[in-house]
Parts: C-alpha cells; structure tokens; sequence
C-alpha cells in the first residue's frame, strides 16, 4: 500500500515537447529522487482512446495498491478521472491529488455542480496560480492548493550574463507556435517596427512545435515573413538555457487569458531573459516590471509600443536581466514540490 501511483500524460518513448508532458514528467522524476522509483508507478494516458479498458484497469488498481494517487490531466479527463478515482476509493484506501497544469481549471466549473462536487471529494487540489486558487475556492473547495510551475533548467550566473548593445537586438519567441499563442503579432510587430525606423533593428527567431492543426495557417504566414524572421524548429525543453542565453529578450504576446503559469517563462528566468509579454490572467504570480515589459492583454498597439520604446533604450531589458536570474530559483522542481511531497505524507 505504500509508494505514489502517478497517472498523466508521459508520452513514453516520445520526446517531450508540449508543457503537460513536460510537467507531468518532471512531477514524477522529483518524487521518484525523493522517495525511491521502486515506490512509484507511472501510467501512461498516451494513447488512451486505443485502450481504454486497460487505462481503466490500471486506474482502479493504483488505487487499491498505492497510499497516494496523483493525477494530472487535460480538460477531457477532469470530466472522468475525479468520479472515477472517487468512487474506487470508497474504502478510503487511499489519498487522491490532483495537480493542475495550466490556469483552464476555474472557468470550466461555471454551471457544472457535479464536478465541483467531485473536486471537493479530492484530497487535494493543486493550482499553478494564486488567482486560479481564488476562482477555486470561490467556488466552494476548500481543498486547494498552491503549487507552481517548475522544471529541471541550469540556470546562469550573473558572470555569465552578455549585455547586449549593438542591433539588431534577437528576439525569440518559445511557445508552441499557434494563432492563440499571438506568433502572428510577433512576426508582424517586429516587420513594422523596424520598417517603423527604417533599419533592422530587431530580429525574430521563432521556436516551438507547430500545432498540428494550425500548419497551413503557419506555412501562409511563412510565406510573408519579413527580413529577420525565421522558424528555428523545436527544442528539447533541457537544452532551452543554452539557446536562449544568446537572445536579447522573449516576446510571450500570448491571447489565451488563462496561461497559468506558463513554462517558457521559466525558460527565460534561467538563461536571464528578460520578457516582452501581454498581460493574461494570473500574470501578476510569475512576472512584474522587475523581469518584464507588459502590455495590455491581446493589444497589438501595446506590443508595438514596448517595440518602440526598447529600441529607443535598449536598458529596458538589460537591467533586468539579473532578476530574471533570482527568479529563477523559484521555479526549480527541488524548490517547488516540496509542498506536495509534504502534502504526499513525505518529509523533505
């Protein structure tokens, strides 16, 4: 009965490079180091719909076997896994948590009371974002809890921050590449400011995985990129210092309000990067004018003017670059999850 069975996205065998295969494999690798692998049982959800009275199976059996269940799962899975765990657990056998990825979780509980009744049933609900455990808690769970975002990132010394004074300065976006994720703002942003002062002041490397539908939109947008601009591929998310440490500063124009705590960030922090970012819900838990030059959330007008006034005076993100570093020792995994291995009954 002892030990913590883990079920979530893994993607075994394939290279992680989406934010919930990413955290869901670094949750598991930290409680591994901290209590033993021999304690911990992973379930793959990959491919479930190929399987699904097996993933069923093996659900029901963690929580016969295991003293803790951890899960983690997108917004199809939250209408099955907190009943399904619930009821198997009658016995009070054993504790099940449920670690959120990303800040989606509050919004799809308006009108739903049956899933706010089985998220109260949990042991624990663990949210990215301050905000995000307000919207919980105003909506009756009483069992919420704040656990940040974090990855496994080396993370630079002030010595070995380069200060950047020369054009054009590199901008990099590092995100998945879609509409929703403000790409086409960047590319056009940069192309308009630079024609804005008649010189290449800026270039644009795009990084990230093409969503799958959204690779027609992204090769029409392509086709139109202006001098400077160019799609770098993906990166493994363990490589991402060692890439972004040559950039000037990120550009996270992102228009999904509800980010939560996004790991590009993270990326950023370590390699002391400091952010040109719109201001999505939450954002007030990860970034401030310490890291960060924000604008309003979605506004295209707003990103063109942190444009303008950084080329104008470059310190704007140099003198930042420092705090990006301290900040970045918030997010490591050895920081972080000792909150929900303390929650998980284990000292730390």
């Amino acid at each position: 009965m002892n030990g913590v069975a883990i079920i979530g996205l893994f993607k075994n065998g394939y290279e992680a490079l989406d934010g919930q295969s990413i955290k869901t494999r670094i949750v598991a690798q930290e409680i591994q180091r901290s209590i033993g692998a021999d304690k911990v049982h992973c379930i793959d959800t990959y491919g479930w719909k190929k399987h699904p009275h097996k993933l069923l199976f093996e659900c029901i059996r963690a929580v016969w076997s295991y003293e803790n269940v951890v899960f983690m799962t997108d917004e199809g899975g939250i209408k099955v896994f907190p009943w399904l765990l619930t009821i198997a657990n009658l016995a009070r056998k054993s504790r099940i948590h449920y670690v959120v990825i990303g800040g989606w979780l509050g919004r799809t509980l308006n009108g739903k009371r049956m899933r706010r009744f089985w998220l109260k049933k949990l042991d624990g609900v663990y949210v990215e974002t301050r905000k995000m455990r307000t919207v919980l808690e105003c909506n009756g769970l009483k069992n919420v809890v704040l656990l940040p975002n974090c990855k496994y990132l080396p993370i630079l010394r002030e010595d070995e921050l380069p200060v950047y004074n020369r054009e054009p300065y590199r901008l990099c976006t590092f995100s998945r590449v879609t509409q929703e994720k403000g790409i086409q703002d960047a590319v056009e942003a940069v192309g308009r400011t630079n024609k804005h002062f008649g010189r290449q002041v800026f270039t644009l490397d795009i990084y990230g995985q093409v969503d799958k539908n959204e690779r027609e939109w992204f090769e029409k947008l392509r086709s139109v990129f202006p001098e400077g601009v160019r799609y770098c591929g993906s990166v493994p998310y363990n490589q991402s210092t060692e890439i972004l440490k040559e950039y000037f500063a990120m550009l996270f124009p992102t228009k999904f309000r509800k980010e939560g705590m996004p790991g590009t960030i993270i990326d950023a922090y370590a390699a002391g990067l400091p952010i040109i970012a719109s201001m999505w819900d939450g954002c007030d838990d990860m970034v401030d004018e310490q890291t960060c030059i924000g604008y309003s959330f979605g506004s295209f007008e707003g990103l063109l003017s942190c444009l303008e006034k950084v080329a104008v005076n470059p310190d704007l993100i140099n003198s930042k670059r420092a705090a990006c570093l301290q900040r970045a020792q918030m997010y490591t995994p050895e920081y972080v999850m000792k909150t929900l291995l303390g929650c998980l009954g284990y000292q730390t």
